[in-house]
């Protein structure tokens, strides 16, 4: 997938490189070719330094090859410049950044290392940026060392205050926008920790089941006892009815007998035969007390852990009655150039999965890796190998004009739909547009899509038709920001 160069030296970078490369006449064309609208007003009165703005915002959104092409052309020279220079000399670029201001270099040095595919190039373009914004701080000062426009070509003062006005608007603005950022870093650190609680709570309750189980297993049991007590209680009445009987023989034989010793003989045995009864049903009796007080216990701590159990059934959503089975596909290119250009680090994939899979039932997890002939990633994908990652790499295609292309897109479409069957839920990491066709197919099979990726480098149709959208941040990104050997 081609890198997106307008996005990677951003609206200040464009601004640079338009002012430095198009004329009035040429910014207007493209910005009526985008219909881009000024109601009530006519072009040629806009201010310069608006109308490089609004062309800047929008290639962004909707890059052209056309105008792609024209800025190669424009920074030949730049090109050929980055491309020769050594790691050490790119570090030591931006020092050059007064030059480049004077020879009007700064947006096609900038376009350059957009172009250059080192990491080492990419780091330099907000450094110079930076550093060109103090020695010109403002955009109406920039336009018009360009443009050398003056007050009566701009309209009146009056327009002139109210660009100065839009400025410092846009600064407040600026100011709000990242109190949002840390506002939602800091609910995102909440969701994180509600998560852990989440966690405690289904253990404590499965430990409480297992409890459960085992004290109705022992009443069970005990009940079992029960069983045998009322059948020895069946014995104990036959008994009974058999001491009766026997008395009812021994007072017939007390009246047929005429010799004492027979009689006593006959005492002594039933005496004997009550006592052994009567000892019998006393040990009966203690011991079926005892197994009733044992099963009252039992009894009363279920009843204690009723109103527990059924507080925690209440949290429970119905869809975690069952575990979902979650497909894990990884665009480890289109991230990779998010984090380093957002973040300047990288992104730690067991993080990354361990954010997405949660306690989900991870069914498959495959990451797509980009392979250049020239650069070794076998570090990189022996480490997604030992976090359980199926890898996948393409091989970089160098085209006839000396542009390269690594477009991993396909092959993810063909394997998701060719596995669409086997998971509930789909887990896709990229913010590429050309997934929302995807996307939509998922859906119409009744599947859940789920799209990670970092914020401001996503898709805003990619957004628009997932049914879950996980902006990630620094809670994935490596704390040693090591490289890994690769992407």
């Amino acid at each position: 997938m081609e890198i997106n160069r307008f996005r990677l030296i951003g609206t200040e970078g464009l601004n640079f490189l338009i002012t430095e490369t198009l004329s009035r006449k040429e910014i207007t064309k493209w910005l009526n070719n985008y219909g881009v609208a000024y109601p009530g007003q006519r072009i040629d009165k806009i201010p310069i330094m608006i109308l490089t703005v609004d062309l800047a915002e929008v290639l962004q959104e909707e890059p052209t090859k056309e105008l792609s092409h024209h800025f190669d052309r424009a920074s030949e020279a730049e090109i050929a410049l980055v491309k020769q220079l050594s790691k050490t000399e790119l570090k030591n670029l931006p020092q050059r950044t007064q030059e480049f201001i004077e020879n009007e270099q700064v947006g096609k040095i900038l376009w350059a290392l957009a172009t250059d595919s080192r990491p080492e190039a990419l780091k330099q373009i907000p450094k110079i940026i930076n550093k060109s914004l103090k020695l010109i701080p403002s955009l109406l000062a920039r336009t018009k060392i360009r443009f050398q426009e003056t007050p009566d070509q701009m309209e009146d003062e009056g327009t002139t205050d109210r660009i100065e006005q839009l400025e410092k608007e846009l600064a407040q603005e600026q100011e709000k926008v990242n109190a949002l950022k840390n506002e939602r870093e800091k609910l995102r650190q909440e969701l994180v920790v509600l998560g852990h609680k989440k966690g405690e709570l289904q253990r404590e309750k499965e430990s409480l089941i297992q409890i459960q189980n085992r004290l109705q297993s022992e009443i069970a049991t005990l009940r079992n006892e029960i069983a045998l007590r009322q059948r020895d209680k069946e014995t104990i009445r036959e008994l009974e009815k058999e001491n009766k009987r026997l008395h009812y023989e021994l007072e017939k034989m007390k009246d047929l007998s005429n010799t004492d010793s027979f009689l006593a003989q006959v005492t002594n045995l039933l005496e004997k035969i009550h006592r052994d009864w009567t000892q019998y049903q006393t040990q009966s009796m203690k011991q079926t007390q005892e197994i009733l007080v044992s099963l009252r216990e039992l009894d009363r701590e279920i009843k204690g852990m009723k109103p527990f159990l059924t507080r925690l059934d209440k949290t429970k959503e119905p869809s975690e009655l069952k575990r979902s089975r979650v497909g894990l596909f990884v665009d480890t290119q289109n991230i990779f150039y998010a984090a380093k250009d957002l973040y300047q680090n990288i992104v730690d994939y067991e993080k990354l999965k361990s954010y997405v899979i949660r306690d989900r039932i991870c069914h498959s997890a495959i990451a797509y890796v980009v392979a250049a002939p020239d650069f070794n990633q076998s570090g990189f994908t022996n480490y997604l190998t030992r976090l359980g990652f199926e890898v996948k790499t393409q091989p970089l295609i160098v085209r006839g004009d000396g542009s390269k292309k690594g477009d991993v897109d396909v092959n993810i479409a063909i394997d998701i739909l060719g596995m669409a069957d086997k998971f509930d839920i789909l887990a896709l990491v990229s913010g590429d547009g050309d997934f929302v066709s995807l996307l939509n197919q998922l859906k119409a099979k009744g599947k859940k899509v789920e799209v990670y990726s970092f914020q401001e480098t996503t898709s805003f149709r990619l957004k628009e038709v997932c049914d879950e959208f996980y902006p990630l941040g620094e809670e994935v990104l490596s704390s040693t920001k090591s490289t890994l050997g690769g992407q």
